[in-house]
């Protein structure tokens, strides 16, 4: 039973999903992920961090009707740097896995609460 799905992409310029992170320093961590939907650059700030779980096994793309919300909650994280097949670009596209390093104030944010079982999906809205 879907109990609260929603459109992760409708007005997002880009959406990053993480697999993995961990700090850098108290400012900085680094996640590894996929984008999964436009396009990411340095300097971009994400500022919705969605937690979800998918209702089907089958799964690993977002999208209306497969996903069920955990959490959402505003944030601002700057993109600092993208690494990807050894070396740092200026931006990927949509599809591509790397790792981000993302800056800003993770005080208030404890990602550890989020459950090993479940996804945690950076976006930028428009």
């Amino acid at each position: 039973m879907i109990t609260n799905s929603i459109d992760l992409y409708k007005n997002a310029k880009a959406s990053f999903q993480i697999l993995n992170y961990s700090f850098e320093d108290m400012k900085t961590i680094y996640a590894d992920g996929r984008l999964t939907h436009g396009l990411l650059n340095i300097g971009d700030v994400f500022t919705i961090l969605y937690n979800y779980v998918f209702i089907k096994d089958d799964v690993t793309m977002p999208s209306p009707g497969n996903i069920d919300l955990i959490d959402e909650k505003k944030i601002t994280l700057i993109v600092e740097k993208i690494f990807l097949y050894g070396k740092y670009l200026d931006e990927i596209e949509a599809g591509l896995t790397a790792r981000v390093y993302i800056a800003g104030d993770f005080s208030d944010m404890d990602l550890t609460k989020y459950k090993k079982e479940s996804w945690i999906e950076l976006s930028i809205k428009i």
